[in-house]
């Protein structure tokens, strides 16, 4: 069979581009497809942890990220009920900051990157279905462009199409770990917040907090239990007077320069990762309620773990059941206790200390996975199995 590319990726931004631009880097073909550009607006957290920062420094991308002013952060609040905890950001694993860009900056510097390695990128693209084998093997996408069907074949098809990915859909990737959406988010956008730090405050039946951005911006967010309605403007003021007073004094001087963003929540889910010619990667393949910010360093660490996977399958250095069980178990190994303790904390279902010791094991499990990032020799090199037994439907 003739393939058009070595790889198609569905979705153009943070798992899509990331995966893109890795598999380029080491030489195939790579088409990504999306039905609008990555500088679309999108709802985000912003926030990059520990173990994003590692990725964006040993891929060379972080200085990109700061050529738009992406202001550092270098200081923690956490709040827990009445007591607030301020701390000097720990320099660690070569990371002095944490970044929050906004996100048409980090999705199109992604891009950027990937096709600069030599991916292709096409927008417009709307995902129809998969093209399968008589065997089921998985050998490329068909596609509507403009009200025109088209065939595109790869001897790999991965979707980074989000929770809703229809890559998954189309081969029935089944899900585990499954909760609803719990937990309610509004968001905007500040000028003249004082802070600068990050900030997170935990009262029993709300969450709220500030995120540095861009462009002297801050993303100020409250969130309480998904009650089947969204949160209005009145009650977001509420539930950030009721998380911190502190945080509500310095919005009371602050000018809001967006409109609100508002979303019921999400749900949480890990999917089966791969199979036959197809992978899952970012949101397609495990989502988690918002409220830990752990998604984009997430899809970066899972972007490279599937890349060195799809090179040790097309360069047959590894057979490809077993690249693709190495992937799946060894995202599991640090996705599933992040996914657990991200779930407990949208649950609100805890006290201030329990909140406290959860966003300390957050910690933990974010320091571990940076002592594992560190030694990935780069793409290119066969993914061994994690220690850590699979965790199937």
């Amino acid at each position: 069979m003739k393939f058009d590319y070595d790889v198609i990726i569905v979705g153009g931004r943070v798992a899509g581009s990331a995966t893109a631009m890795l598999l380029a880097r080491l030489g195939y073909r790579v088409l990504i497809i999306d039905r609008s550009h990555p500088s679309k607006y999108t709802l985000s957290t912003h926030a990059i942890m520990r173990s994003g920062v590692v990725q964006l420094q040993r891929w060379g991308l972080l200085p990109r990220i700061l050529a738009h002013n992406t202001p550092p952060i270098r200081q923690i609040v956490l709040g827990f009920g009445e007591k607030e905890i301020s701390f000097d950001f720990r320099e660690a694993f070569g990371v002095d900051a944490l970044y929050a860009p906004q996100r048409h900056i980090l999705d199109t510097e992604l891009l950027a990157a990937a096709t600069e390695a030599g991916a292709e990128f096409r927008v417009g693209y709307r995902l129809l279905d998969l093209i399968f084998a008589e065997n089921g093997r998985v050998t490329g996408i068909l596609v509507d462009v403009n009200g025109v069907k088209a065939e595109l074949r790869a001897r790999f098809v991965v979707g980074a199409d989000g929770l809703r990915s229809r890559v998954a859909a189309a081969v029935n990737a089944a899900a585990y770990e499954t909760h609803p959406a719990v937990s309610t988010y509004t968001y905007a956008y500040f000028a003249g917040v004082a802070s600068g730090s990050y900030d997170a405050y935990f009262v029993p039946g709300a969450a709220a907090g500030f995120i540095p951005t861009n462009d002297g911006l801050t993303a100020a967010f409250a969130a309480r239990p998904n009650n089947g309605r969204l949160i209005n403007d009145e009650e977001y003021y509420q539930l950030v007077e009721k998380s911190s007073p502190n945080m509500l004094a310095q919005l009371k001087t602050a000018e809001r320069q967006s409109p609100f963003y508002r979303t019921l929540g999400i749900p949480g889910f890990l999917r089966v990762p791969g199979g036959p010619g197809w992978a899952l990667v970012g949101d397609a393949g495990f989502t988690k309620d918002p409220l830990s910010a752990h998604g984009i360093s997430d899809a970066f660490r899972d972007a490279e773990l599937l890349a060195n996977a799809v090179d040790a399958v097309l360069s047959e250095r590894q057979p490809e059941a077993e690249a693709l069980a190495a992937y799946h178990q060894t995202r599991d190994r640090f996705a599933l206790p992040v996914h657990k303790a991200t779930s407990a904390l949208a649950h609100y279902a805890w006290d201030a200390a329990e909140a406290s010791a959860l966003m300390r094991q957050l910690g933990r499990l974010t320091d571990e996975e940076c002592d594992f990032l560190l030694t990935l020799p780069g793409t290119g090199i066969p993914l061994q199995p994690a220690e850590a037994v699979m965790v199937l439907p």
